[in-house]
């Protein structure tokens, strides 16, 4: 039996290609883009209601690049939420100033989740205050939001991760999930090459709230080719251009949203890549029968 999706549509926006940071792991395909224009020229209110108009109850998962560097950002939020949307953010956490704007302005109810991803070498080259990161968090999670914060398993961090995670721990954090590396470091592919001392080292952490990183270090399959999803009837990713597409693997057409043009399919249908690009988009997505 099929379960029911939550939401009329879930959409994966990379709204920005802005971002303060310049982290020597970031992902390449969005290294060589970061800091690039915005590519049109419309009001909030235009691209908020290039969502709104589909009738509300969707939900708007927003990364980057850094959403908060996005103009009008929170502006943005509170007009989609009162479209009656639902909104998830991936951050890097730093625009302090938007971020408390965030806090005090913004319901938390409609809010899914905010994934605020530690970065502590960039933060340490910057010369950024752990204590002004831990403090917004803490504000974050007294104003009642879904908060968690991620710490990247960069292979020259693991040998601090759980004294840095556990200060974290200490000030107050109450949700830390550490992601795992993906790319390559000294001429070695991650997560392939973590070795077995390793492996146990990331594992054994109680405080771990990432689900799939045991999936991911254990080379679970996820080919998903043939396999019915509903990526493309009620999940898309967005590009930053508004480019609809039906998932980050596949770059099937269904027009282009802020040009009002979206055209989603009626039922679950066939899978046409290989292998998904994420573990936690396909086992969503994956109809189950």
């Amino acid at each position: 039996m099929m379960k029911k999706n939550k939401y009329k549509y879930e959409f994966d926006w990379h709204l920005t290609d802005a971002c303060n940071f310049n982290c020597v792991y970031c992902h390449p395909q969005i290294a060589e883009v970061k800091n690039r224009k915005l590519p049109y020229r419309k009001s909030t209110e235009e691209i908020a209601e290039s969502f709104n108009k589909l009738g509300g109850n969707c939900h708007i998962f927003m990364s980057g690049g850094e959403p908060f560097l996005y103009p009008n950002f929170v502006k943005l939020c509170k007009l989609l939420i009162k479209g009656r949307n639902y909104i998830g953010i991936n951050t890097n956490f730093s625009v302090r100033d938007k971020i408390k704007k965030f806090a005090y302005e913004i319901d938390p109810r409609y809010i899914t989740g905010i994934y605020a991803s530690l970065h502590i070498l960039e933060r340490e080259r910057l010369g950024l205050k752990i204590d002004d990161f831990i403090e917004d968090c803490l504000l974050f999670q007294k104003k009642k939001f879904p908060f968690t914060v991620y710490y990247v398993m960069y292979p020259p961090l693991l040998n601090r991760f759980k004294r840095d995670c556990e200060f974290l721990l200490k000030s107050g954090i109450k949700n830390i999930a550490c992601k795992l590396f993906k790319g390559f470091y000294k001429e070695k592919k991650y997560p392939d090459s973590y070795t077995m001392r390793e492996k146990k080292l990331i594992t054994t952490c109680k405080w771990n709230k990432y689900k799939y990183t045991k999936a991911y270090l254990n080379k679970e399959t996820y080919e998903v080719k043939n396999k019915l999803c509903r990526a493309g009837v009620t999940f898309f990713k967005i590009e930053v251009d508004g480019r609809v597409h039906r998932c980050p693997a596949d770059e099937e057409d269904f027009g282009n949203i802020f040009q009002g043009i979206f055209r989603p399919k009626c039922n679950p249908y066939s899978c046409r890549v290989n292998e998904g690009l994420s573990l936690s988009q396909c086992k969503a997505n994956i109809v189950n029968l």
